[in-house]
């Protein structure tokens, strides 16, 4: 998945990686990196795979406490689905190093 977002002086974009066969793959070895070189643009490159890994953990430990107020309102398939969503796909594959999140700042237009 990439999501950018340009501005006057910078684009930003993330970019979550499904990594098949380098487990401990490079930021500037990406998609994106490799075609931002291509095209001659200088970006920083930030690996932010430890913060998503956190998030997921966060939203899986708050979906658990909160899942018995869901399941009062009727909504248990809220929290149902986000504990699933966290222990089932996402973290699984970021902690088997499948997966990894960075952010690029794309200097110049």
């Amino acid at each position: 998945m990439l999501i950018g977002i340009s501005c006057a002086w910078v684009d930003v974009f993330f970019q979550c990686v499904q990594i098949a066969e380098k487990p401990k793959r490079a930021h500037d070895q990406t998609r994106v990196a490799i075609a931002l070189s291509q095209l001659g643009k200088g970006f920083e490159s930030h690996n932010y795979t430890k913060q998503i890994v956190e998030f997921w953990k966060r939203i899986c430990d708050a979906a658990e406490v909160l899942l018995p107020r869901y399941t009062e309102e009727g909504n248990a398939f809220i929290g149902e689905g986000l504990i699933w969503e966290s222990k089932e796909e996402d973290l699984p594959d970021i902690e088997a190093k499948r997966i990894a999140r960075y952010l690029y700042f794309v200097q110049g237009n």
